[in-house]
């Protein structure tokens, strides 16, 4: 199920109307700990995840792109209604986080950027929520995503001018195995 709700996650990053780019010309720079004179933060250059692509280096995760956003997720095993056979799926428990890597600039502009950034994921993330604006990225392969239960965001110590992870936006939630 990590695969589906990872690539699932991953597409809706990136639509044209609700994905972070979309969104990110629009989030108040002077109101959420920055001014009005804050420069707009950098589009996204990719959106990846740890399924589809080779991210993987003796340091970690070192996306090609940057700026870019990284998408990982995990399922718990534990599903419920398993007594039921005759119930349509399953519900199971979804956690996963998106990883902000910025390009190679000050520490200071990498962490005010990483902020709107990851304050767009979280708009994206909650318009996901929202079924009838995502109807058609919340199923693939029998995996239905039923919502977001939790968001939270956390600030990493990154050292910029290595272009490591510098922010991170956790999420929790629920989807269903439609399959036998």
């Amino acid at each position: 199920m990590h695969v589906e709700v990872t690539r699932m996650i991953t597409a809706w990053l990136s639509h044209p109307v609700y994905g972070v780019n979309a969104l990110l010309p629009d989030i108040p720079r002077d109101l959420i700990g920055g001014t009005e004179e804050d420069e707009e933060p950098e589009e996204m250059a990719a959106v990846y995840n740890d399924i589809d692509y080779e991210l993987d280096d003796v340091l970690g995760f070192n996306p090609a792109k940057r700026p870019s956003l990284v998408v990982i997720s995990d399922s718990n095993p534990e599903g419920t209604d398993l007594e039921q056979p005759t119930k349509e799926g399953h519900v199971y428990s979804v956690a996963g986080a998106i990883g902000y890597y910025p390009r190679d600039v000050s520490r200071g502009r990498g962490r005010r950027d990483g902020n709107y950034v990851l304050r767009a994921v979280g708009q994206s993330l909650v318009r996901f929520n929202q079924p009838r604006l995502s109807k058609d990225y919340r199923e693939l392969n029998g995996i239905k995503f039923v919502r977001l239960t939790k968001l939270s965001f956390q600030r990493t110590a990154g050292a910029v001018p290595e272009s490591a992870l510098l922010g991170i936006l956790f999420f929790d939630g629920i989807v269903v195995n439609k399959l036998p």
